[in-house]
């Protein structure tokens, strides 16, 4: 299928997503409570899909500070994401802001891993930039 198609069903799930977490934000739930039920129920799932299809777990040694680093910016921008979704008055305007990733990760991957980077693609990327300032004022 490729990675367009993989975006776009990533893109509606997480819309669901975040619709999902703004309705918890208004019960009250603290964040962090969420997080925790959010993330525990996603590992026993996902532990139970990798038993179920008896991959290995095993991981290389130098790979192991990369996945705790990934998993720690990954619980932090979580938070932070879902903290300014609990609290935005439109769930979309704290998504939208967040999306300034795609700035940082396209012109980034270009200096680490040597990834293109057309005139197309970076005007792409700046039009973000104008979009969360927009929503900002």
């Amino acid at each position: 299928m490729g990675w367009y198609f993989y975006s776009i069903i990533a893109a509606i799930i997480l819309a669901v997503n975040f619709l999902l977490i703004k309705k918890v934000g208004l019960s009250g739930l603290p964040v962090n409570v969420l997080i925790l039920y959010m993330w525990g129920i996603a590992s026993i799932i996902l532990l139970g899909y990798h038993l179920f299809s008896k991959q290995s777990l095993a991981i290389s040694k130098p790979l192991i500070m990369i996945v705790i680093f990934a998993a720690l910016t990954a619980l932090a921008g979580n938070y932070f994401l879902n903290k300014a979704v609990y609290e935005s008055p439109n769930p979309g305007y704290a998504t939208a802001v967040a999306s300034l990733q795609i700035l940082i990760v396209v012109i980034s991957s270009f200096f680490i891993f040597g990834s293109d980077l057309t005139i197309q693609k970076f005007i792409g990327a700046m039009l973000v930039l104008v979009g969360v300032f927009l929503l900002g004022t």
